[in-house]
């Protein structure tokens, strides 16, 4: 019998949609407003325009979440176009929920995006360490350790999701942000 899966979707915040509508639109106006106000260097801001914007909206539309599943085995990240995350659930050691200001006001980004089409990436804080982040609101978030990695997931449901993992893992569940 194949495992139970359980799909929290990730939906978009208001401010993941402003940013990633303003950049997107930035990527478009630019060369245009070259074209408008300096017609000479239209070439150049085209040319220019399409070597930065198409390859920042290619990969940053391709590593966007959509989706988390989670069944008895893994936790699946879903994403648009760069493969899914999968987590074995037999390597977590820890899932608790944490709270928006631990991770959106105290830690820095290391690389990856920080609203636009989401945030995912590395990132750094004093408390979590080293974490992979991959969230598109920053409400609802669950903070997982594994043997070799620690994640920050975006999660419709997040007390949902640490109870079911605990259950899994036939652990106590830590409900509460600190």
């Amino acid at each position: 019998m194949a495992p139970e899966r359980i799909v929290f979707p990730m939906k978009w915040s208001p401010v993941v949609r402003t940013v990633t509508a303003a950049v997107n639109c930035l990527f478009v106006a630019i060369p245009l407003l070259a074209m408008l106000l300096a017609p000479e260097t239209w070439p150049l801001a085209a040319g220019i325009g399409g070597c930065v914007g198409i390859p920042v909206w290619l990969i940053c539309r391709g590593y966007c979440p959509r989706v988390l599943e989670a069944d008895e085995r893994n936790l699946t990240i879903r994403r648009r176009m760069f493969g899914d995350v999968v987590i074995p659930v037999r390597y977590i050691r820890y899932v608790r929920v944490v709270s928006r200001a631990e991770v959106a006001y105290r830690s820095v980004r290391t690389g990856g995006s920080g609203g636009y089409y989401g945030y995912f990436g590395t990132f750094w804080s004093r408390r979590l360490k080293s974490f992979r982040l991959y969230a598109t609101d920053l409400h609802g978030l669950v903070y997982i350790v594994t043997a070799d990695r620690n994640y920050v997931i975006g999660c419709s449901d997040p007390k949902a999701l640490v109870e079911r993992v605990g259950r899994i893992l036939g652990t106590d569940v830590i409900l509460s942000d600190i």
